[in-house]
């Protein structure tokens, strides 16, 4: 029987007198991890999410293949400091990301999307790692559902 976790929530991990500027909210489904991320993120909130993250993979510990279904909602703009903060997350994180499927659900109107997109592809390609973009969050499930299948 797999362990039910609660939602984790980005706001719990803040440590800076600044407040934090978008949300990010996780909750684990099997072998998934749902991020729903609203943007626009500030420095404070790229801070924060690599101590976020390591607190859910602690408690999850998933074994063999696993998915992550990452969310953008309204808005992904960020500064240029927040992003290479956000890149540097990916790069300590390898090592997490090797066992997984990555899929991102960004619909066009994501404020944002047509910039951020072709620099976040870039990060994860010089990690070495396969990310796949959906317009919709139901065409990057089904994706990555069939994908775990398949593994």
């Amino acid at each position: 029987m797999q362990k039910q976790h609660e939602p984790y929530s980005i706001i719990d991990f803040s440590r800076s007198k600044f407040s934090m500027h978008g949300t990010v909210n996780a909750n684990i489904e099997g072998k998934i991890l749902t991020f729903e991320i609203t943007g626009p993120f500030n420095d404070q909130l790229m801070n924060s999410l690599l101590e976020y993250q390591a607190k859910i993979f602690k408690d999850w510990n998933p074994q063999g293949k696993f998915g992550i279904l990452s969310s953008v909602k309204k808005n992904m703009l960020l500064s240029p400091s927040a992003f290479d903060i956000w890149a540097e997350t990916v790069r300590q994180s390898i090592q997490i990301h090797q066992n997984c499927f990555h899929v991102w659900a960004i619909s066009n109107d994501v404020e944002g999307r047509s910039f951020v997109v072709p620099k976040m592809q870039i990060i994860y390609q010089k990690a070495g790692l396969d990310i796949k973009f959906f317009e919709n969050e139901s065409l990057a499930r089904a994706f990555l559902e069939k994908a775990l299948e398949l593994a």
